[in-house]
């Protein structure tokens, strides 16, 4: 229950009560004199208002990057709503101080936004929750709604979490003078009820935009640059000042653009270093806006120290147009709710990344058909068999989207005359799909193409041998391989 009542002032001195009858929803209002009995000197009904249930939203840690007014910032909502619903549920954030400019969109638009894992999605169906931006009203910026839809049912009690990220703060007049507030409703559309708490003066302005914040040091390498390796990216910095974990103003952000998150999904990137040893605690992460937010951890100013990027998997060669999108990377240090430090640079180029030697192919080539000896001396007039194992020394030839294999061979080979693919020896598996081709290339140098690479048979503990009959011109082979990928 909540209720709207007049304060009425008693000229004898005598102390006031409001006496509640809620099951005919009136009240009345009585005063008590000196000798403890009753003397009604007003009566009225007070209206009340009843809701779904008392508090039904509460809210349970807030969290925000910055108060500067005008600057770019993220706020972050942990609160429980003390109800249940089915399926296809709305929930509204009202912000009076906010509009949709604040966010630069335009009425009905999805806003970058985190949404923690119990806005599920709806059985049988494939949009997952989102975030929309709306005002009430035609060329009507503000108060801005944001509403999350298209999540399913809920039980009482749930700890919802979302966060918002990359709007603007108010003017330093508004903020200042109009803090902001959030009206949160949870709309139960199958019930037809609607919840709502209003919670006022989550953050207002306490100084003004210091504008850009000062540049960190240090430049981006990598921990192995091989291609498709599993690795980390660092920095190789001075720690901008000293920071301390306890202090919930101070935080770091990471946002990237391109590059790495074409090989791993952004959530799975976390920070560390090489000073703490351990992830850096996360706040939360918005895969919309690729940005997330974490605890900064305990270091003195000025240490030298390699802040990581963990779980990060080099770009293949199939995926070099992608990675070579945008390639951004922000990495920015909050305290005393203001952006002090920034570090802004491009992710490293894919020719950094070294090529992958994946493809064993035998080095010690022998006939299959009789032993080699003395006598067995190569000569140009006469033919020699070989068989030649041929494998990957990994697996996953699907994400890597193989296509063939070059083996050119730069000396001892005067011509193949044929050359085919065998089976595995063992255990006996044929591959139907692996087909192997004589060439002479550009430099007139005999060639095998080997296609079917892509085949689902392809094991690394498999070995296939490619048996081939060709002429001699010298004492030693010598050939070089090349696998490429479906793009070249």
């Amino acid at each position: 229950m909540t209720y709207e009542f007049v304060i009425y002032r008693n000229n004898n001195g005598a102390s006031m009560s409001l006496t509640l009858n809620s099951g005919n929803f009136w009240a009345t209002i009585q005063s008590l004199n000196t000798q403890a009995s009753y003397n009604v000197i007003y009566q009225d009904f007070v209206l009340v208002r009843k809701y779904q249930s008392v508090y039904p939203i509460t809210l349970s840690s807030i969290y925000t990057l910055t108060k500067e007014a005008s600057a770019t910032n993220s706020l972050y909502l942990s609160f429980v709503v003390n109800a249940a619903g089915s399926a296809f549920q709305v929930m509204d954030f009202r912000f009076d101080n906010l509009g949709l400019s604040s966010f630069e969109i335009t009425n009905g638009d999805i806003i970058p936004c985190y949404l923690s894992p119990e806005f599920s999605t709806i059985g049988g169906k494939t949009i997952a929750p989102r975030c929309r931006g709306y005002a009430n009203g035609i060329n009507v910026d503000s108060p801005l709604i944001i509403r999350v839809e298209k999540f399913t049912s809920m039980t009482t009690g749930t700890n919802w979490k979302i966060a918002f990220d990359g709007f603007s703060n108010p003017a330093i007049q508004t903020l200042y003078m109009y803090p902001i507030n959030v009206r949160i409703s949870f709309i139960d559309r199958t019930n037809n009820k609607v919840y709502t708490s209003n919670f006022p003066n989550l953050y207002s302005s306490d100084s003004i935009n210091r504008g850009v914040p000062a540049a960190m040091s240090g430049s981006l390498s990598f921990a192995s640059n091989s291609r498709g390796a599993s690795t980390y990216h660092y920095i190789a910095t001075s720690w901008p000042y000293s920071s301390n974990y306890n202090d919930i103003s101070q935080k770091v952000t990471l946002k990237l653009g391109g590059g790495i998150t074409c090989c791993n999904a952004f959530s799975s990137f976390t920070l560390s270093d090489n000073r703490t040893g351990s992830g850096y605690t996360l706040l939360w992460t918005d895969i919309v806006s690729n940005i997330s937010v974490y605890r900064t951890p305990s270091i003195t100013g000025g240490w030298s120290t390699d802040l990581r990027i963990l779980n990060v998997v080099n770009p293949y060669p199939i995926q070099k147009e992608t990675y070579e999108q945008i390639k951004k990377m922000e990495i920015s240090f909050y305290s005393g709710y203001q952006n002090i430090y920034i570090k802004q640079l491009d992710q490293l180029g894919y020719s950094n990344f070294a090529q992958l030697s994946q493809i064993t192919v035998s080095t010690n080539f022998g006939s299959p058909t009789e032993s080699t000896t003395s006598s067995y001396s190569f000569h140009n007039g006469y033919p020699i068999t070989y068989d030649i194992r041929y494998g990957f020394t990994l697996n996953s030839f699907t994400g890597r989207n193989l296509d063939y294999t070059i083996l050119n061979f730069t000396a001892g080979v005067q011509s193949i005359e044929a050359a085919y693919i065998r089976y595995q020896q063992s255990p006996y598996i044929v591959n139907p799909v692996l087909a192997v081709k004589i060439f002479k290339d550009n430099y007139n140098c005999w060639c095998l193409k080997i296609t079917g690479n892509n085949d689902n048979l392809y094991s690394t503990t498999y070995g296939w041998y490619i048996r081939m009959r060709f002429y001699p011109n010298a004492v030693t082979l010598s050939y070089v391989s090349t696998t490429y990928a479906k793009n070249g």
